[in-house]
């Protein structure tokens, strides 16, 4: 009777020769069985179960080794697996084996040395561990996931940590789709893995995908579930794989608990954004309200408004326009007129209609919509945001932000945060023209009574002369004539003691403006 080693050290002729008792036991297995030739290299026996676990036929396998089906940054471990069966005889643990159609089963292996008549077969018992490794790999990921996303406080990098984590071992592909609230527009962020980027698998995010990329994106083999923060919805996650890989039931549950994490971590990183939003806001008000209490002019309040306005919604241009009460036009509120000339912006600009209107507009197509014709147009803006500086129903001007780069969109949330920023400009403004007319007015009225009392005594040493009989005729009647202008100046003081309005600095006094000669060269949108 032949032993279990001589049936492995045996060779097969045929995979259609007649089987013994021993070989027919290993093909009922349900683990993998294979039989290295350790001198040879190759493979002389491989039973059914290691066929459908590599996906390849015993007359195929018979002519690879192990190392034909280690994956190759894994040859090391090879190296190691011969070395225990040489040394100890023996050899257990995990080793991933390559199927025929290219991909990587994870097997623990059990790896027994024989030596028969000075002949040395290596035999290896595979059991597929893929469920509990796709279990392990996805926990991994799921407490990666809320490890990142728990020290995580911005809500973009919250999403990138969302569609990035999972990829390339739990899905190929990831999108997040956030519902539109009160205070922004819907919002989507995809990841892709990209095999051909340097680094493989490397992964590609797109923070704007289109609306057919979405659709792309949710075609195929997928897992979607709904993000829900605070017993509210607030988006969905879908997961998608390649052909080749299909989703099982018991990845529904671990999915869910990414889902979990990942809208917990959005729903504290949009708080903390909005805190940080609202501080920041405050701090830019307090900043262009404090204007008020220093040197600056009128126009370093607009310069100040836009660099705020700027930073605020993380745009990158702006121009703002100053309204001109004495003539009722709206100018430039950046640029010094030029001398002799006003130029009135162009009432089609949309800073000009913002102003007009007394409302915030918004256009996020504005090279298609307003074209090359405007200041902001050639200089490439693609979205543009207007809001009026208003005070008390007073006008003082209006602001414009735009983005210049491709993909910049504003919502109604920016307007609402300009919106405020322009009310602190325009509460400035009426502060500093209040104090400068104040100003002026309590300075007029100094300077007339100081004048009163020096006119009130020369009038009074006059009429002391005036009634002296030693005068001569002529000495009387130049004295006359001193009395007469001292009067006529008291008046004059009177009627400065009167004065209510002075006129601000940084108007200039001209005859009224031609509008039908006025230019668009405000260089705002």
């Amino acid at each position: 009777m032949r032993s279990p080693a001589a049936l492995l050290a045996e060779p097969r002729t045929s995979i259609n020769a007649p089987r013994s008792l021993h070989e027919s036991l290993i093909e009922l297995l349900p683990d993998a069985v294979l039989a290295l030739d350790v001198e040879g290299g190759r493979f002389v026996l491989a039973n059914v179960a290691a066929e459908r676990l590599l996906a390849m036929p015993r007359a195929q396998l018979t002519g690879l080794g192990l190392r034909d089906l280690a994956r190759p940054w894994n040859l090391g471990q090879v190296e190691r697996i011969e070395a225990a069966l040489c040394i100890e005889g023996q050899w257990r643990g995990e080793l991933w084996l390559k199927r025929q159609d290219g991909t990587f089963v994870p097997t623990e292996v059990a790896a027994q040395a024989l030596n028969l008549d000075g002949r040395t077969l290596a035999q290896f018992c595979c059991r597929d561990v893929s469920a509990r490794w796709r279990d392990d790999a996805m926990r991994r990921v799921i407490g990666d996931a809320a490890e990142r996303l728990a020290s995580t406080f911005d809500d973009v990098a919250a999403l990138r940590t969302i569609v990035t984590v999972a990829l390339p071992g739990l899905a190929d592909a990831a999108l997040v789709k956030l519902d539109a609230s009160d205070d922004a527009d819907d919002v989507a962020i995809a990841a892709y893995a990209d095999p051909a980027k340097p680094g493989w698998p490397g992964v590609t995010v797109d923070e704007a995908p289109s609306p057919e990329t979405q659709a792309a994106l949710r075609g195929g083999r997928t897992l979607t579930v709904p993000l829900v923060a605070q017993g509210r919805r607030i988006g969905t996650l879908t997961l998608r794989r390649t052909a080749d890989r299909r989703w099982d039931p018991g990845d529904q549950p671990l999915v869910e608990e990414l889902a979990n994490h990942a809208a917990h971590g959005i729903d504290k990183a949009r708080q903390w954004s909005g805190a940080r939003q609202e501080l920041n806001q405050r701090a830019a008000m307090l900043r262009i309200l404090s204007a008020i209490n220093t040197d600056a002019t009128p126009r370093r309040v607009y310069e100040m408004l836009v660099e705020e306005a700027q930073a605020a919604i993380r745009a990158d241009d702006g121009g703002a326009t100053r309204w001109d009460h004495e003539r009722g036009i709206l100018l430039p509120g950046l640029h010094a007129p030029s001398p002799g000339r006003l130029s009135g912006v162009d009432p089609r600009l949309m800073v000009a209609v913002a102003a007009t209107e007394r409302c915030a507009l918004i256009e996020n197509e504005y090279q298609r919509t307003m074209g090359r014709n405007t200041p902001a147009g050639r200089a490439g803006a693609q979205a543009v945001l207007a809001v009026p500086l208003l005070h008390d129903d007073a006008l003082f001007g209006s602001i414009s932000i735009s983005h210049i780069k491709a993909g910049g969109q504003f919502t109604p949330r920016d307007a609402r945060r300009v919106e405020m920023l322009a009310s602190a400009a325009g509460t400035t403004l009426a502060g500093m023209f209040r104090q400068r007319t104040t100003g002026g007015q309590r300075t007029a009225r100094e300077a007339a009574h100081l004048l009163n009392n020096d006119l009130t005594l020369t009038m009074g040493s006059l009429e002391i002369m005036r009634e002296t009989n030693a005068l001569s005729p002529e000495l009387g009647s130049l004295v006359d004539s001193a009395l007469e202008g001292v009067t006529r100046a008291a008046a004059h003081i009177a009627q400065l003691q009167r004065i209510k309005h002075v006129e601000g600095p940084e108007i200039t006094l001209c005859p009224p403006l031609d509008l039908s000669s006025a230019t668009g060269q405000a260089g705002s949108p």
